[in-house]
């Protein structure tokens, strides 16, 4: 007999020897079994249980495998249980039905003993790496986030956040600089993909803007020399688009620079939101780029939005259409917490309905 397995396997049958068999043969490996003889019962056992693996019977007076499973693959909590169907059925439309439900594996009675384990070692191994894989992806994200300001820690700059990434090593995000006490730099960035590669541009980026930023030089040459610096470090394939905001509340003067981004939004205090028409080359692709850049006179408390194209794709819908209704969504949203604000016009947009892509809404009150 093997050492005992951490795992629980729950086997669901109403044929008594069956249940008996299969049990017979996991438990003499060493696993953890739970047998029931209908489906009454199971559900609540998953959820106050730690289940590796469930064995299913497709033919069951009371309620059918098929229907079981369809039922609990509904349900969030339950969508990475691997389920093995077991049946006296062998017919192709049967497997492809079980599969479609969400069933990982098909065994036909009568079965081998070994054909039994090798599916069961086989199912718990790629959860198990599955696990592993996200605990890592896991803490790539935490660092992700980690590595980014959050507004509770500078306050004086007056912005805030909405962040929702649609992989754990995302392609969005931003930054926040305090120049001096009334000169400000904002920065949000998209880098093409969403791999672990991405996860590691991030922080370079963020990096090398710092020390461009840093001098009081001409911003044309600031900007060069960043572009000259992130082309650099960008790995092949890759490419960034951005958007950077310079709040100057010294003299009421904010300064729009893009590089290959969607154009900002402008909420005045008293007045319509309007989209700043601002175009400009890529970042970190041509030696010599054309960045858009806007200089303009502002109000206290007016509102600046900047965001990512995730806020634009859902449903997929082209996101040029939309592009044009974030005006009226902007102005139909009355909160003067700016993390509230960015959510709720990540709402507004049914951004949050299907996430197709990181979602990054920065608000600033300038």
């Amino acid at each position: 007999m093997s050492a005992v397995s951490q795992h629980c396997i729950l086997i669901v049958d109403d044929d008594t020897v069956m249940r008996e068999i299969v049990g017979d043969i996991l438990t003499s490996e060493g696993y953890n079994v739970k047998k029931f003889s209908d489906t009454q019962g199971v559900e609540s056992f998953l959820k106050e249980n730690k289940v590796s693996l469930l064995f299913l019977d497709v033919s069951m007076p009371q309620e059918d495998g098929y229907t079981f499973l369809k039922r609990l693959k509904g349900q969030e909590c339950f969508k990475d249980l691997p389920v093995i169907f077991m049946t006296g059925k062998g017919e192709i439309d049967d497997k492809v039905y079980g599969f479609e439900l969400g069933a990982v594996d098909y065994i036909v009675k009568p079965f081998h003993r070994m054909d039994v384990l090798m599916r069961a070692k086989a199912h718990i191994k790629i959860v198990e790496t599955h696990n592993e894989n996200r605990q890592k992806l896991s803490q790539i994200e935490q660092a992700h986030q980690s590595m980014m300001v959050h507004p509770d820690n500078l306050p004086e700059a007056r912005f805030g956040i909405f962040f929702k990434s649609m992989l754990e090593a995302g392609g969005d995000f931003y930054e926040v600089i305090k120049l001096d006490e009334k000169h400000y730099a904002y920065f949000i960035a998209d880098i093409s993909g969403h791999d672990i590669a991405t996860s590691y541009v991030m922080p370079a980026v963020k990096a090398l803007m710092k020390q461009c930023f840093k001098d009081s030089g001409s911003l044309n040459d600031e900007l060069q020399s960043f572009n000259k610096s992130v082309k650099e470090s960008l790995p092949d394939g890759k490419f960034i688009t951005s958007l950077m905001l310079l709040v100057d509340r010294e003299q009421n003067k904010i300064t729009f620079v893009n590089m290959g981004h969607i154009p900002p939004l402008i909420k005045p205090l008293a007045g319509s939101a309007y989209l700043v028409d601002l175009e400009g080359d890529i970042l970190g692709v041509h030696d010599n780029p054309v960045f858009g850049v806007l200089e303009q006179q502002f109000q206290e408390k007016d509102k600046v939005i900047l965001f990512t194209d995730g806020l634009l794709e859902n449903n997929n819908k082209i996101w040029t259409k939309d592009l044009n209704q974030l005006p009226s969504a902007v102005d139909e949203i009355q909160d003067a917490n700016l993390n509230s604000f960015s959510e709720k016009l990540a709402s507004k947009m049914n951004a949050l309905e299907k996430n197709l892509d990181d979602i990054l809404v920065m608000a600033i009150e300038v």
